[in-house]
């Protein structure tokens, strides 16, 4: 390819982010979607953000980082009533199976 390189495919993928009491959930989506999560946790600590303050970034600071629950999928989570907000789930929410990034992308290239 003289020079150029092929762009690895990205698909759009959903995030969730929770805790094992399952009381609070925060989902939304990204082609990059590792680093949309890295990111989240570290402005959660950044406090020149005007948006430190909020409800998301002061649950993330509430506990250790490795308390947080985090999975991907493709299709919108039934049991979410909406993206990019922390939202209370219902007590019989059914959260998606816990999948790594990497298990789910290598299942989408081998469907793709």
């Amino acid at each position: 390819m003289s020079g150029k390189q092929r762009k690895k495919w990205r698909p759009m993928i959903y995030y969730i982010i929770w805790t094992a009491e399952k009381d609070k959930v925060f989902c939304n989506k990204s082609t990059n979607p590792t680093t949309s999560v890295r990111h989240h946790f570290h402005r959660a600590y950044n406090e020149n953000r005007p948006d430190y303050n909020s409800d998301f970034y002061a649950w993330l600071r509430s506990r250790p980082q490795e308390d947080f629950i985090i999975t991907y999928c493709v299709e919108f989570p039934e049991c979410i009533d909406r993206r990019a907000h922390l939202t209370t789930l219902p007590p019989d929410a059914v959260l998606p199976p816990i999948i790594t990034y990497e298990e789910l992308y290598e299942r989408l290239c081998e469907e793709r």
